[in-house]
């Protein structure tokens, strides 16, 4: 065996360190270094070896035995000390180190031990004398967990914190070590914070802190469904802020937002950030003012606006505000509407009229409607509400007429006033007037009637009669015409027997008196009289075609002639004259009837004119005419839906409108 510390030669330190980073290592020995349980790589090592760097190439090692790699590559063990179980430890007093471990002293001879000094070279054992020429390199570097003053102290070749790293230990960072523990050597890493916690855009930074000298990659977490605080995730919310999108906050928890149309509580629970009436809006909705949504539909999230009335109707200055109703959240602009020919009513436009105060200036209200007020002046609606009116007459204080339908005698003051109640009769139809008496004809039945003028009982004056026609009075009797019977008829105004004055009176109609003779028409025969006491009939114009209507003054006879009439043939509605005694026949006016306007009825005359009625229908309105007594232009009056009788005094006209039940006065006439 070669002899263990021949010449000594590891004192010699060599100080280039070890390669491993971070790692301060021993020297490597010379080519007589110890080379005890070295074992060559190149054929491989055995189990449990390890491969470590030596005189520039590499060697197996049992790192647990070998005191030149004790613990670990390139670890040697001082001077007198053996590698046991990975580290250096001196022999039991009286050995010395053999090999890899401590043994008794070898001897020269093969038997008994070398105690004396070694004589030279060839003994191969320690060299303990003055005889030991090796050079002293001092005190062998520490092992793991001595005190040190520096990295040479070391065999590791790293000291921290003055005590010897069994390894080399990572220093650099916020996470290295500054010290080793004594007595192990071990790396004395931090445990301290290296990755401060952060939070931005949703995703939080973990805290992370050193391990084993190494910072850890940071971790993140997604926050949803929260978002950020300060530095960390928030865990719970205030308010819907405090919640990622697509949540909101519900107590302290932020939840998923219901979709459309779904039960919600609040606003910031919707995708719309709207709530109405318990349930998510699909999008907002318009809420002010009184068109405003104040709910969602269930479902679909649509907006529930109500269709309430936001424009009030109302109407001032002849100009209706129109009202109008909300549409989509929103009003409407105010539409307007001229109330023209009517005035305003309280909120709108009257679309009717009872007198002409309901009508615009210029117009009158004849039957309901405002009509524009002719040339000669507005005409004006004495009595409304009527029914049926037929005949009419006036004295010097009122205007009498006649209801057919509700079987009524009325007279109310020629200005205007009240209508009174005269007496109640069947069916009146014409009727005439003196200083005491209304007289009247009842269509039906044929009775003749009278009553006081102030009112009181009807008196019967005849009888008998069959469509009793027209009427005419003098100082002793009442007159009249048969139409079912064809006869001209008389009676005392006291009261008497009937007379008939003439018969064969084809539709015998308009009837008038003087002092000498009673006149009349008859359809077929035309224009007859007879004197008062009675006679032969004269007839006084003939040829005419379907007479009717009838009047008097002190000169002239004036009547109506119809026309032909019959299937397919328009009534010509002609307004004739002749004289009292008989003669030539002049047309005052012609044409007056019309497809619509089929009769010409009601005839009157006073020093000047004659006035007569076209009667119509409620789509072609009638009207009240004139002509002059001694012919010339014909004048409109008045228009009138449907005029029947007509009567005039000194001032005036007045007429009655069966369709628009009223009785009317036009001043100047």
């Amino acid at each position: 065996m070669k002899k263990l510390l021949a010449g000594a030669p590891w004192l010699v330190l060599a100080l280039a360190s070890c390669t491993s980073p971070g790692l301060v290592g021993m020297p490597e020995p010379d080519s007589g270094a110890l080379t005890v349980g070295i074992r060559d790589a190149g054929s491989g090592c055995a189990a449990g070896d390890t491969i470590c760097p030596s005189d520039g190439g590499s060697v197996c090692v049992d790192l647990s035995t070998d005191p030149n790699h004790c613990g670990l590559c390139n670890a040697f063990c001082p001077r007198g000390q053996s590698c046991v179980d990975g580290g250096c430890g001196s022999c039991p007093t009286g050995e010395v180190v053999v090999g890899s471990a401590c043994a008794p002293p070898p001897t020269s001879d093969g038997g008994e031990p070398d105690a004396g000094p070694d004589a030279g070279p060839p003994d191969g054992g320690f060299d303990a004398g003055p005889q030991d020429s090796g050079v002293d390199a001092g005190p062998a570097p520490a092992g793991p967990g001595a005190s040190c003053g520096s990295d040479a102290d070391c065999r590791s070749g790293l000291c921290l914190g003055g005590i010897c790293c069994a390894t080399g230990c990572a220093t650099s960072g916020v996470c290295g070590a500054t010290a080793c523990a004594s007595g192990s050597g071990a790396c004395d890493y931090p445990a301290t914070q290296c990755v401060a916690p952060t939070c931005s855009g949703g995703v939080q930074t973990n805290a992370a802190n050193c391990a084993n000298g190494s910072c850890p990659a940071p971790s993140t977490t997604p926050c949803v469904p929260y978002v950020c605080g300060a530095t960390a995730c928030l865990t719970q919310c205030a308010s819907s802020a405090d919640c990622a999108t697509g949540y909101y906050c519900n107590g302290t928890s932020c939840q998923p937002n219901p979709g459309a149309g779904q039960p919600c509580n609040s606003g910031s629970a919707c995708p719309s950030g709207q709530c109405l009436g318990g349930y998510c809006c699909a999008a907002a909705c318009e809420t002010s003012g009184p068109c405003g949504a104040t709910a969602c539909a269930a479902g679909s999230g649509a907006c529930d606006y109500p269709a309430t009335q936001c424009v009030a109707p109302a109407c001032s200055g002849g100009v209706q505000t129109n009202a109008a109703n909300c549409a989509n959240g929103s009003c409407p602009a105010p539409t307007t509407t001229p109330c023209s020919p009517y005035v305003c009513g309280p909120t709108a436009c009257l679309t009717q009229c009872a007198s002409a105060s309901d009508c615009v200036a210029g117009d009158y209200c004849p039957c309901g409607s405002c009509v524009a007020c002719p040339a000669g002046g507005c005409p004006s609606t004495l009595a409304t509400n009527q029914d049926d009116p037929e005949g009419i007459a006036v004295d010097s204080a009122n205007v009498y007429w006649t209801n057919f339908a509700s079987n009524e005698v009325m007279k109310m003051p020629l200005g205007g006033g009240t209508p009174a109640l005269v007496a109640s009769s069947s069916s009146p139809m014409a009727l005439a007037v003196d200083s005491t008496n209304v007289y009247w004809l009842d269509y039906m039945g044929g009775p003749v009637m009278k009553a006081p003028i102030a009112g009181g009982a009807a008196t019967t004056l005849a009888s008998g009669s069959n469509y009793t026609q027209e009427i005419a009075i003098d100082a002793t009797n009442v007159y009249w015409t048969d139409y079912g019977n064809g006869t001209v008829m008389k009676v005392p105004i006291v009261g008497g027997s009937a007379t008939t004055l003439a018969s064969q009176q084809y539709f015998a109609y308009g009837i008038a008196v003087d002092s000498s003779y009673v006149y009349w028409t008859s359809f077929d025969n035309g224009v007859m009289r007879i004197p008062l006491a009675g006679g032969a009939a004269t007839t006084l114009a003939s040829g005419q075609s379907n007479a009717s209507g009838l009047v008097i003054d002190s000169t002239n006879i004036y009547w109506i002639d119809l026309g032909p009439g019959g299937s397919g043939q328009q009534l010509n509605g002609t307004v004739m004259k002749m004289p009292l005694a008989g003669g030539a026949v002049t047309t005052l006016a012609s044409g007056q009837g019309s497809f619509y306007q089929n009769n010409t009825v009601g005839l009157a005359v006073d020093g000047t004119s004659v006035y007569w009625a076209n009667q119509g229908t409620n789509a072609h309105p009638g009207a009240v005419m004139k002509v002059p007594i001694g012919g010339g232009a014909v004048a409109t009056l008045a228009p009138s839906t449907d005029p029947v009788a007509i009567a005039v005094d000194a001032t005036s006209v007045y007429w009655t409108d069966a369709s628009c039940n009223t009785v009317m006065k036009l001043t100047p006439k």
